[in-house]
C-alpha cells in the first residue's frame, strides 16, 4: 500500500541525515520503522492499563511465583577483574545534554560495561571499537535469548520484561535491530563530525577515541568502571518476578551520576517530577508544560513535533521508572511520583576497584 506523507522541511532533513549516518537505508525504511516504532509503545501502554487490574488480583500468585528452569542455556553469574584500565571520557559538553528518547532501559547498557571491563582487563588498554562491537553482537546473544526463554516460560507482560533494550530477535529485520543496540548501547565514532554517540558515551561511562592510526578505541571510565563493580540482581542471579533489573546501589549511583554531571538532564527529571506530583491524570495531559521547558533547550530550538515532545518525555519518564522514581499508574499513561530524586545518594557505596590509567 502506498501512502503519501507531507513532512516539513526541517523534519525531512533530519531523517535524511540519518540516513546519511547510515542509520537506515532510506527515508522509506525510516518512514515504516518510526511506524512500527510507535505501534509498538501505542501497544505497550495498552498492555500497561489492561493487565493492571489483572495483576493486582494475581499480587500473591505473582510473589510466590517460581522461575522457570532455564536448564543449561545460560549459567548466570559474572566477576569483575581485579584491574580494569580506565580512560578519560570523550571532551563533550554533558552538562547540557539531554538524552536520546531511545536510550530507555539501563541493563543493556550494563551487560556491554561489564563485557569491556573483561575485554580491557584481558588487553591491558583500549580495544578497537569495531572489534568490540563484533564481540558484542555476539555476546548479546546468550543472555538475550535466556531473557526472552523465561520471560516466554512466565507470561511476563511487555512491561516487565528484562530483554526490553536488547536485540530483537523475532524482529523481521534482525540485523537492523542489532545494529541499533550497538550503536546505541555499545556505540560508534562518527568521523565526520568528529566525536562518538551512543549511551555509554552520553554518560560518561566509555571512552571513545580515535588514535594516530585513525583506529577508534573504547574503554571504561573511571564512572564506568564504578558502575561496573555494583553487582546486578538479573546477571548476578538471573531473573525472577520479584527481582528489579536494578539494584539499589545502582539506582541510587546512576541518579547521583546524572545529579554531577548532565544538569539539565537531571533538572528535566526534576521537571516531570514535580509536574506529574501536581498534576492528575496522564503525562500527556502535560505535554505543554514539558514542551515549555524543552523549547528552551538547544536540542528542541526548532519547533519541534507533538509526537518529538512526546517521545522524548517518555523516554525520560521510562528512564525514571526503571531507577524507581515514578510508579506505573492505573490508567494507561498515568505515573505516579514514588522517591524524590533528591533523596538518591551515592556517598554510602563502598567500591573496592583497581583501575590503571
Amino acid at each position: 500500500m502506498k501512502i503519501v506523507v507531507n513532512l516539513d522541511p526541517p523534519t525531512y532533513e533530519r531523517i535524511k541525515s540519518l540516513v546519511a549516518d547510515g542509520e537506515y537505508e532510506s527515508v522509506e525504511q525510516f518512514l515504516r520503522v518510526g511506524a512500527d516504532n510507535q505501534l509498538a509503545m501505542e501497544v505497550d501502554a495498552a498492555d500497561a492499563s489492561a493487565t493492571s487490574a489483572e495483576d493486582e488480583s494475581h499480587e500473591e500468585t505473582r510473589d510466590t511465583q517460581v522461575t522457570a528452569s532455564l536448564g543449561d542455556s545460560y549459567e548466570w553469574g559474572y566477576t569483575i577483574p581485579d584491574t580494569v584500565p580506565t580512560r578519560d571520557p570523550h571532551p563533550t559538553d554533558r552538562d547540557g545534554l539531554l538524552l536520546f528518547s531511545q536510550y530507555y532501559r539501563f541493563l543493556p547498557l550494563k551487560v556491554v560495561i561489564l563485557e569491556l571491563a573483561a575485554e580491557t582487563a584481558a588487553t591491558g588498554g583500549p580495544v578497537a571499537l569495531d572489534k568490540f562491537r563484533e564481540h558484542m553482537s555476539e555476546a548479546v546473544i546468550p543472555i538475550r535469548d535466556a531473557l526472552v526463554e523465561w520471560e516466554e516460560a512466565n507470561d511476563v507482560s511487555k512491561q516487565d520484561r528484562f530483554s526490553t533494550g536488547f536485540p530483537n530477535r523475532d524482529a523481521s529485520d534482525p540485523d537492523r535491530t542489532m545494529r541499533r543496540y550497538l550503536h546505541h548501547y555499545v556505540g560508534r565514532y562518527k568521523p565526520e563530525k568528529g566525536e562518538p554517540s551512543g549511551f555509554g558515551h552520553d554518560l560518561g561511562f566509555v571512552s571513545i577515541h580515535t588514535d594516530a592510526s585513525n583506529t577508534s578505541r573504547i574503554a571504561l571510565t573511571d564512572a564506568g568502571r564504578t558502575f561496573a563493580a555494583l553487582t546486578n540482581p538479573v546477571l548476578s542471579t538471573g531473573p525472577s518476578s520479584d527481582t528489579p533489573s536494578l539494584a539499589t546501589d545502582e539506582r541510587e549511583y546512576l541518579v547521583a551520576h546524572l545529579r554531577a554531571n548532565l544538569g539539565l538532564e537531571y533538572e528535566f527529571m526534576e521537571y516531570i517530577y514535580s509536574t506529574l506530583e501536581h498534576h492528575e491524570g496522564t503525562y500527556t495531559g502535560a505535554m505543554d508544560r514539558f514542551r515549555s521547558f524543552l523549547e528552551g533547550t538547544d536540542q528542541f530550538s526548532d519547533d519541534p513535533s507533538d509526537n518529538q515532545i512526546r517521545s522524548h518525555t517518555a523516554g525520560t519518564i521510562s528512564r525514571m521508572v526503571v531507577v524507581g522514581a515514578l510508579e506505573r499508574g492505573q490508567r494507561r499513561g498515568a505515573y505516579n511520583t514514588a522517591r524524590p530524586l533528591a533523596s538518591y545518594r551515592s556517598d554510602h557505596i563502598t567500591i573496592n576497584t583497581k583501575t590503571t590509567q
